[in-house]
C-alpha cells in the first residue's frame, strides 16, 4: 500500500497511441457512456466494465481516465490478476488534491477496518498515488492512479480476490457521493 510520488498530469483524453493501437487514447466515458462495452479491458472482465459504467454515470461525481486489466501467470508460474484505474472527481469543486487523497485515504482505511489482516497484503499488492489531469486543457483535476495486483493459488482466486477489491471500492464511492451529495443539498 506504497502511495508513490506524483508521476507528473495527464492530458485527458490523450491522444490514441500509434504504437499501441489497443490504446484508445482515453475514451470520455461521461460523454460517451455507451462506449463502455467497447473497452478492451472491461470486455475481458465484467467486474471492470461494471465499475466503469458506475462511475461514468450521468448521475455520479465521479470519472474515469484509463485503465488497464490484466490476468494470467508469472515467470515463475504464479497466477496473478492485475488492474489499474485512473480515476477521480468529476467537478474542479471536488476535485482538489485534498479531498481526492483523503478519498482514496479513507477507502484504504476501511478496507483495513473491514479485513484487519488485510495490511500485508495492502502492502505487498497495491500502489496509489495522486495523479493531476488536465480535462480539455481547461480543468486541472486531481485525480488518484492505483495498480493493485493479486497473487493466490489459482487464477480464478485472483479474479475473484481483483472482484472483491472493486465491490469494496464501488460500494465505498456510493456511500461517499451520496454523503457529498447530502452535504451540497444542506449547503
Amino acid at each position: 500500500m506504497r502511495k508513490a510520488d506524483d508521476e507528473g498530469f495527464l492530458i485527458y483524453p490523450c491522444e490514441p497511441d500509434p504504437d499501441r493501437p489497443e490504446n484508445y487514447g482515453g475514451v470520455d466515458l461521461v460523454a460517451q457512456h455507451c462506449m463502455v462495452d467497447e473497452i478492451k479491458e472491461a470486455q475481458s472482465f465484467r467486474p471492470l466494465r461494471d465499475l466503469l459504467w458506475e462511475l461514468n454515470h450521468a448521475n455520479n461525481i465521479f470519472r474515469t481516465y484509463g485503465c488497464d486489466f490484466g490476468s494470467g501467470k508469472e515467470d515463475d508460474g504464479t497466477p496473478y490478476a492485475g488492474l489499474m484505474l485512473h480515476f477521480g472527481f468529476r467537478h474542479p469543486e471536488h476535485a482538489t488534491s485534498e479531498n481526492t487523497e483523503q478519498l482514496f485515504q479513507i477507502f484504504l482505511d476501511q478496507v483495513l477496518e473491514r479485513y484487519p489482516n488485510s495490511r500485508d497484503w495492502l502492502e505487498k499488492c497495491l500502489d496509489w498515488f495522486l495523479n493531476p489531469v488536465f480535462l480539455y486543457r481547461q480543468d486541472y483535476l486531481s485525480a488518484v492512479m492505483f495498480n493493485v495486483t493479486i497473487h493466490a493459488a489459482s487464477e480464478e482466486a485472483c479474479l475473484n480476490g481483483l472482484a472483491q477489491f472493486i465491490a469494496d471500492l464501488l460500494q465505498y464511492l456510493e456511500a461517499s457521493r451520496r454523503n457529498i451529495e447530502r452535504e451540497s443539498e444542506e449547503q
